[in-house]
């Protein structure tokens, strides 16, 4: 028998107001808004050899967080002071329900704040072959295990606005899977596996809505190995895969994109492991195609308000379909016994196939555009080398192509390359690391949003407001282990 427990315990607070008018790292909030977030949880692990045959394994877990997230939604204010008297904002005498009042405006100032309490647990119990439990002639290991999950999440939103909003939503998730691994001969094998699920959600807010749904998921997957030789490992792919649809909880949400399906993916992928030159050049090369039934996708848009700031409608909805096909390279390369280098690189080309969507400014379709942050390449190439037995070096170059930052919208990012770099010192227990992160402090962009004005120095004209990365960062830690 065996027993581990594990406890975790985090406490983070930072502040948040990633945006500015200037799209720079200079906001103007005046009530600038914070991220925090306090989560408990508790893990436990037993395993048991109660038959020759088997395993029993059983895994618990439990957790809380209880999470604010906040932000000065004007973006201004403390720097910028207007009145527009060609705007009758409100009758008078002035009534806070029918919009922010005229007088107001000289220091508007407007805060959305969302607080988060989710509770989760689940269990997971399975059964693993032992060497005296093979199946098929000895010739198969097998797993099958029973999950189950319980979430709560409660949202209470405090907006400027608006009357405080609350919402909760339950999810109770069981399934049934099993996965065997049978070896056909000395070369080949053949793994397969099958998950069936019963998911039920269900949601209930304060402005009486209400929605239940509950389905039946399932997903598998076959994979074929064939060790050509000693030193190349060739295998084969298809798999059926699902992200369980839910709920968007944001009050704004209309009641037709309240809800949104389950996304269904179908993957085909083809690779190849090898080790060459005398097993000092291990390389993996994949290429995929994943057909995507039901595409979830981060669709926004934007509505003015009465004083002409914008507010806007962010949820999940989904797409008909979706495509997305690549190929990835991974090497690692002892050129010496103290030199290596290693490789990462991706090709992906994603399309939207069949998505049309409509909302308050009207229908829009983006057949045929390719999909949210997803670049069409990415790299990493990094040498490391120890300089001595305590003693090593570091240098990494990071490039990304451009991508769109949203599916609602068409503004991109700009393609960029990063360096980054670390010297490191280690003793016995003791080490000591110097990193450097965005060498030559480039400005690159990581977020961002379109089709909209939020700034009254320009009467609210619409252009693209971006969020950029972090800028150069030196770090020196120091770790002690014992």
């Amino acid at each position: 028998n065996e027993m581990h427990f594990s406890a975790f315990k985090t406490d983070i607070n930072n502040g948040y107001d990633a945006f500015s008018l200037d799209n720079n790292r200079n906001t103007y909030s005046n009530k600038p808004g914070i991220d925090t977030q306090n989560t408990s949880a508790l893990a436990a692990k037993w395993t048991n050899n109660f038959i020759q045959a088997a395993n029993l394994e059983i895994n618990l877990s439990s957790s809380e967080t209880k999470a604010t997230y906040s932000y000065d939604e004007d973006w201004a204010f403390g720097e910028y002071t207007w009145m527009d008297d060609s705007i009758a904002y409100t009758p008078d005498p002035c009534d806070i329900s029918q919009g922010p009042c005229l007088a107001d405006f000289d220091g508007y100032s407007s805060t959305d704040e969302y607080l988060r309490d989710s509770q989760r647990s689940n269990i997971d119990i399975r059964l693993t072959s032992t060497p005296k439990g093979l199946i098929f002639n000895e010739s198969t290991q097998w797993v099958i295990g029973i999950y189950s999950l319980n979430q709560n999440d409660e949202l209470l939103r405090n907006y400027t606005w608006d009357p405080q909003f609350s919402s909760r939503y339950k999810q109770t998730s069981n399934a049934l899977y099993t996965e065997l691994n049978t070896n056909i001969n000395a070369n080949m094998a053949i793994k397969y596996g099958l998950r069936g699920e019963q998911r039920k959600n269900t949601y209930t807010d304060s402005n009486t809505t209400f929605s239940e749904n509950t389905e039946k998921l399932w997903g598998g997957n076959i994979t074929f190995e064939n060790m050509i030789n000693s030193n190349n490992l060739a295998y084969g792919s298809i798999a059926r895969g699902y992200k369980a649809g839910g709920v968007n909880s944001d009050p704004d949400v209309d009641e037709a994109n309240r809800t949104f399906k389950t996304e269904i993916n179908n993957t085909l992928e083809l690779g190849l492991k090898s080790n060459l030159l005398d097993e000092t050049l291990s390389t993996q090369v994949v290429a995929f195609y994943i057909e995507r039934k039901d595409q979830q996708v981060k669709s926004s848009y934007s509505y003015q308000n009465p004083d002409n700031s914008i507010s806007f409608q962010d949820y999940l909805a989904n797409a008909a379909e979706g495509r997305n096909y690549g190929l990835e390279i991974e090497s690692s390369w002892d050129i010496t016994e103290t030199v290596n280098w290693s490789l990462n690189m991706g090709y992906l080309d994603t399309e939207f196939t069949d998505y049309t969507y409509t909302n308050d400014n009207g229908t829009f379709t983006k057949n045929g555009r390719e999909q949210a942050h997803a670049p069409n390449y990415s790299l990493s190439n990094k040498i490391n080398y120890q300089i001595s037995n305590a003693l090593s070096f570091n240098f990494e170059i990071e490039a990304k192509d451009d991508f769109y930052f949203s599916d609602s919208h068409d503004e991109k990012t700009q393609a960029y390359t990063l360096f980054h770099g670390n010297v490191k010192y280690q003793l016995k227990q003791i080490t000591i690391v110097l990193s450097g992160q965005n060498l030559t402090n480039e400005d690159y962009f990581v977020r961002g949003f379109g089709g909209f004005g939020n700034d009254p120095r320009d009467d609210y004209i619409e252009k693209a407001y971006t969020q950029l990365g972090n800028p150069r960062l030196i770090t020196l830690s120091a770790r002690y282990d014992f």
